[in-house]
C-alpha cells in the first residue's frame, strides 16, 4: 500500500470513528396503538436521542436524585436548573404506527404544579434543520402568534399525574411522513416539573390514558454495537484491492 493510499485509509478510518461515535445511540423504544381507529406512537420522557447538555435536563431519580412522583412509568425528565439554553431532542417514525404526514396532537403525561410551560419544536415544518441555538421564534419577545403556536404544558397540573396536550397552543404540530424530529426547548420548566410519557396522536379527539399506554404494542429497534460497525468497515478496507 503506497503513502497516497495510506493517507486515504488514515482519513477514511477518522471518518468513520466520528461516524461510529455520531450513530452509537442508546437502544430505542417506543410503543404503538390505535385507539378509536386513530394511530398513536409512546415514547418515555427520558429515552431522548440528543440533549445540550446533561445539567439541565436531567432523569429526575437517577441523575438530579429528587423524588419522583408515585406511578411513574420508569423515570420522569425535570430541570434543575430553570435556566435558558436547555433542549431535548427526540427522533420518532410515525409510520411505526402506521400513520402519515399531516396534523398531529402532541400529548405529554406530566406533573406541572406552577404552569410552567415550554417551546416544541418540529424540525423540517418548523424549520428546515435542527437548530444550533434556539430559534428566533421561540424567543419569549411578545409574539404572541409564535406562543400560541408552540408553546406547550402551558396549564396548571398538579400531582397526580395528568394527560396534557391535544388542540391546545403549540400541541397541534403538521408532521412528515415517516421520521420525524421533536426538540423541547426551555421557556420556564424546573424542577418543579416532571415529563413522564409523551405521545402523539393523529386524531383531535382521541385522549390518552394510562391504559392505553400499558396496552399499546412495544417496538423496538436495537442500535448496532459500535465495535461491530468498525470492525466491519475495517475488514472490508483491508480486503479491498
Amino acid at each position: 500500500m503506497g503513502q497516497s493510499e495510506r493517507r486515504c485509509v488514515s482519513a477514511l478510518l477518522s471518518a468513520m470513528l466520528l461516524w461510529v461515535a455520531a450513530s452509537a445511540h442508546a437502544v430505542k423504544k417506543w410503543k404503538v396503538s390505535d385507539v378509536d381507529g386513530g394511530a398513536q406512537i409512546w415514547f418515555e420522557a427520558e429515552d431522548f436521542d440528543e440533549r445540550d447538555s446533561p445539567n439541565i435536563y436531567q432523569l429526575r431519580k437517577a441523575e438530579a436524585k429528587l423524588d419522583l412522583e408515585k406511578d411513574a412509568f420508569g423515570d420522569a425528565i425535570t430541570n434543575t436548573r430553570g435556566v435558558d439554553g436547555g433542549w431535548l431532542l427526540y427522533r420518532f417514525d410515525i409510520s411505526k404506527a402506521g400513520g402519515k404526514g399531516g396534523e398531529w396532537y402532541f400529548w405529554g403525561r406530566v406533573v406541572n404544579p406552577a404552569n410552567q410551560s415550554d417551546w416544541l419544536w418540529v424540525v423540517g415544518v418548523d424549520g428546515k434543520d435542527i437548530p444550533k441555538a434556539k430559534p428566533k421564534e421561540l424567543q419569549d419577545a411578545g409574539n404572541a402568534a409564535a406562543q400560541a403556536a408552540n408553546r406547550i404544558f402551558e396549564a396548571d397540573m398538579p400531582a397526580p399525574w395528568k394527560w396534557d396536550g391535544g388542540t391546545r397552543e403549540g400541541h397541534r404540530h403538521k408532521l412528515l411522513d415517516g421520521e420525524n424530529i421533536m426538540m423541547i426547548w426551555w421557556r420556564q420548566s424546573n424542577s418543579t416539573d416532571q415529563w413522564d410519557v409523551f405521545m402523539w396522536a393523529n386524531k383531535s379527539s382521541y385522549r390518552p390514558t394510562d391504559d392505553d399506554y400499558r396496552n399499546a404494542k412495544a417496538g423496538r429497534v436495537l442500535a448496532v454495537q459500535p465495535r461491530d460497525r468498525l470492525a466491519s468497515a475495517w475488514a472490508a478496507l483491508k480486503s479491498a484491492p
